[in-house]
């Protein structure tokens, strides 16, 4: 009898354990990414639950504000230590405050008074970050220095 040491499928045992090898690198790497995918999504959504918690907290403020204008009104006392300004435009009162939120953000209002009534007008946020468009980036201009 003839005896014949040749595969007859051609797939050597090494070629199927570099295959197992790539197959678990493959699973290993997207497992990485995975992971890396949920810490940057739990990251930006605490960041995104601090800053809805301080607007809403500026958002109380600024009512609890609005309420002591009201009763000061009603009362017949002082508003000049809750607002920022009082301006008469076209025969109509107006009463603005702000109320910070952040480092770069505040919460703008504006009231129109009419008699004791309030009205608000405007209640937005507003940003105060400094923008400075102006960095320079040093890229290489084709010159060696000394």
């Amino acid at each position: 009898m003839k005896r014949n040491n040749s595969n007859e499928y051609g797939i050597n045992i090494g070629s199927s354990t570099l295959i197992m090898i790539f197959a678990l690198l493959c699973l290993v790497v997207f497992s990485l990414l995975a992971y890396k995918t949920a810490l940057n999504e739990k990251n930006l959504a605490l960041k995104i639950s601090n800053e809805t918690k301080a607007y809403y907290e500026a958002d109380y403020k600024a009512t609890k504000i609005k309420n002591k204008i009201e009763n000061n009104i009603t009362n017949g006392k002082s508003i000049a230590s809750f607002v920022d300004y009082e301006k008469n435009r076209n025969g109509s009162n107006y009463i603005g405050y702000s109320v910070k939120i952040d480092e770069n953000k505040k919460l703008s209002v504006e009231l129109r008074r009419s008699g004791s009534n309030l009205k608000v007008v405007k209640w937005t946020e507003v940003n105060e970050a400094s923008e400075d468009y102006n960095n320079k980036l040093d890229v290489w201009g084709g010159e060696l220095g000394d």
